[in-house]
């Protein structure tokens, strides 16, 4: 964990979901001691199932919604991922968003599995970092514990309208942070852009396991950064890559007249000889 200034820490009289949560947590771990009792294994050979296996390892991330309008804030740990034009909030933190939302059921979307629909939320900033960045906090006298985030809160992207999963539409889509986390804010007037190490965090040796286990860290830089390479490696490699799809913030800036109520979307990063295989996860209305 980092110390960062205008960190903060939820409780669970701000909104935060905890057992979520927990269970978010419980995953991680269990997921760290089942491949640390492998990760000794001089080689092994590992069928891959296309159910399964068709997306590689994942980069965690923690989110936080606050309404504009004022009141608590949400806590999620989710997914980083610059295929999802959207911000999405998984549907077991659905009650904790203002009721009624923006748009009730007027997001929608297609990913890898099918169609999505869910909800549009009332405007919030959001604000994201790697799993660096989650804090918890356990107090010895009423045993409880508190979560929270290291982020600086000059990060937090204002104004987003996010995709907030339900029951019966899209009880499977899981929290996203998508391209509308590189928006401006006032950490990052021009945008951001994501610096992910991949042997970010060694978890097998934080948790006393007998082999080295990394989980990836995800921090948001200035546009326009540049990487360097790491001793005894190769130097970084440079790929030119396009935009696919929109930005709708200009639409999104009607919203103050009532003339718009969709999730805010952001183009995704794609290489010019790649083609989606797939829409990618925004409002189906968009196009």
């Amino acid at each position: 964990m980092r110390d960062r200034p205008n960190s903060s820490l939820l409780d669970g009289t701000h909104g935060t979901h905890m057992a979520e949560v927990r269970g978010a947590i419980v995953g991680i771990a269990m997921a760290a001691v089942l491949a640390a009792a492998t990760a000794g294994d001089a080689e092994r050979v590992v069928q891959l199932d296309p159910d399964n296996d068709l997306i590689g390892q994942q980069i965690y991330a923690v989110q936080t919604y606050t309404p504009t309008a004022g009141g608590s804030p949400i806590l999620d740990i989710g997914l980083y991922d610059t295929g999802a034009s959207v911000i999405s909030f998984s549907a077991y933190s659905n009650p904790y968003f203002p009721q009624p939302h923006l748009n009730p059921g007027g997001a929608g979307g297609q990913g890898v599995g099918g169609s999505v629909v869910g909800d549009v939320s009332q405007p919030g900033s959001i604000l994201a970092g790697g799993i660096l960045d989650f804090l918890f906090d356990f107090n010895l006298e009423t045993f409880e514990l508190s979560f929270g985030t290291l982020t600086d809160k000059a990060r937090a992207v204002p104004g987003i309208q996010v995709f907030v999963g339900t029951e019966d539409g899209s009880p499977s889509l899981p929290s996203l942070t998508g391209t509308p986390i590189h928006k401006p804010s006032a950490a990052f007037p021009a945008g951001s852009a994501a610096h992910v190490t991949m042997q970010g965090f060694d978890f097998g040796t934080a948790f006393g396991l007998m082999a080295p286990l990394f989980m990836p860290q995800l921090d948001l830089v200035p546009t326009g950064s540049s990487l360097t390479g790491r001793e005894g490696g190769t130097p970084p490699v440079r790929l030119p890559l396009g935009r696919f799809g929109t930005d709708n913030a200009r639409n999104q800036r009607l919203a103050t007249k009532g003339l718009s109520i969709r999730t805010d979307f952001f183009a995704s990063p794609l290489h010019r000889f790649v083609r989606p295989f797939v829409p990618s996860l925004t409002d189906s209305r968009a196009r």
